[in-house]
């Protein structure tokens, strides 16, 4: 007998099995990256460091010259 009522397929449509990916949609990066630019970065590292404490005005500028120099729209 047929599928009835609103069961899920068996298997989702687009979904690879045993693939896995880091990241996210937003382009983050894996910790193990961070912790390697973290070092070799000393700047970004102090960015990193400060970013808790920053006052949020400073933080959108910061954001707003990182969305300017890729090229999008803040």
């Amino acid at each position: 007998m047929g599928a009835t009522g609103l069961e899920p397929p068996p298997e989702t449509p687009g979904k690879v099995g045993g693939e896995q990916q880091s990241g996210a949609e937003c382009g983050a990066v894996p910790p193990d990256s961070v912790d390697s630019t973290r070092q070799s970065d000393p700047d970004l590292a102090r960015l990193i460091a400060a970013w808790a404490s920053l006052p949020p005005a400073i933080r959108a500028g910061i954001m707003a010259m990182v969305i300017a120099s890729e090229g999008g729209a803040a």
